[in-house]
C-alpha cells in the first residue's frame, strides 16, 4: 500500500507539472502523424523510471518509450504490468483544452485489469483538485475519486441511453444518425471511456479501439464500477500479447452498463442500418438544415 501511495503522489505531481507547462507548450509530430509534446516525453521518462524503482517485479509499457524498446523497460514473466499514457489527449492538451489526463492501468500476470490511476487536473467540477481516480490492486479493492470512496451504482437504468461520448473518428465508422440522443466529444480516450463512471448523466461511450495505453486504465475502473467494455458484437475487451507488443485494437469499443451497451449494439447493428425508418430524420435531409 505504501508503494501505491508514493506512486499516486508521483502521478499527481506529473499532472500538475503538465498543467503548469500547458500554456507554453509546442507541438511536434510522430511518424504516424499523431501529436507529441515535450511534456509527454518528460512524464514518460520520469514515471517509467520511478515505477521500475518502486515495482521491480513489474514490466512497464508506455506509449512514448515502448515495452521491449528500450529493452531495459522489459522484464520477463513479470508479476504485474503497468500500462502508462503520459498524456492521454495530447492533441487537445497542446491546444490548451482541458480534456487530457495522466493515465496508468495495472494488469496482473494473466493480463486481467486490477488497478488504475487517472489524473486529469483540469477536468471535473472541483477547480482546485481536478479529477483523480485511484484504484489500488488487492483482494479488497477500494476506488477513490478525489479521495472519496466510490460507491458503484447497484442499479443501472434500463432506459435507452440519452447522452453518449464518442471518439473523434467514430463518425467515419458508424452512421451516428441512428442515435437519437446527444453525442459529446472531449479529446481523451481514457476520459471518453470513463464518462459513464464520472459523469452522472452520460450513459455510455463509443470509442475507436486504439492502443492498450488508450484503454487499460479505463478498463480497470469500468470493471470495478460494474460496467461493461465490449465490442459491437458483445465480446468483452481483453488484453493480449499482441496489444502488449504495440498492436492497435481494431474493434469499436462500447463502455457503460450492460443494458446501455446492448441498446447501442442494437442501434448500430447491420439490421438497424438497413432500416432507414429508424433514422431520426429522412436520409435525404441534411442534418444541418
Amino acid at each position: 500500500m505504501i508503494r501505491y501511495e508514493e506512486l499516486s503522489r508521483m502521478i499527481r505531481k506529473c499532472g500538475d507539472y503538465a498543467a503548469e507547462k500547458q500554456a507554453g507548450i509546442s507541438r511536434s509530430y510522430k511518424q504516424d502523424g499523431s501529436v507529441l509534446t515535450e511534456t509527454d516525453i518528460y512524464i514518460d521518462r520520469f514515471l517509467v523510471r520511478e515505477i521500475r524503482r518502486l515495482f521491480p517485479e513489474a514490466a512497464v509499457l508506455s506509449e512514448e518509450s515502448g515495452f521491449r524498446m528500450p529493452e531495459s523497460n522489459y522484464k520477463a514473466n513479470p508479476e504485474l504490468y503497468f500500462i502508462l499514457d503520459p498524456i492521454d489527449g495530447t492533441d487537445v492538451y497542446s491546444q490548451g483544452m482541458p480534456a487530457w489526463c495522466v493515465a496508468l492501468g495495472i494488469l496482473d500476470n494473466t493480463y486481467a485489469p486490477i488497478g488504475a490511476m487517472v489524473y486529469a487536473p483540469r477536468w471535473g467540477s472541483d477547480l482546485s483538485t481536478g479529477l483523480f481516480i485511484r484504484l489500488d490492486p488487492g483482494h479488497s479493492q477500494i476506488m477513490t475519486v478525489n479521495g472519496v470512496q466510490f460507491e458503484s451504482r447497484k442499479e443501472f437504468s434500463a432506459a435507452p441511453p440519452r447522452q453518449i461520448v464518442i471518439s473523434s473518428k467514430i463518425h467515419k465508422l458508424l452512421d451516428l444518425r441512428r442515435f437519437s440522443g446527444k453525442c459529446r466529444n472531449f479529446g481523451s480516450s481514457i476520459l471518453h471511456l470513463l464518462s459513464p463512471v464520472i459523469h452522472a448523466n452520460i450513459d455510455a461511450s463509443i470509442n475507436t479501439g486504439g492502443f492498450i495505453w488508450d484503454i487499460a486504465a479505463a478498463h480497470s475502473i469500468l470493471t470495478f464500477a460494474g460496467m461493461e467494455l465490449s465490442n459491437l458484437d458483445g465480446v468483452p475487451f481483453a488484453c493480449s500479447n499482441a496489444l502488449l507488443n504495440g498492436t492497435e485494437a481494431a474493434e469499436i469499443l462500447i463502455a457503460g452498463s450492460s443494458a446501455h451497451c446492448k441498446a447501442l449494439r442494437e442501434t448500430f447493428s447491420p439490421q438497424t442500418a438497413a432500416a432507414t425508418q429508424q433514422f431520426p430524420y429522412p436520409s435525404s435531409v441534411s442534418p444541418d438544415k
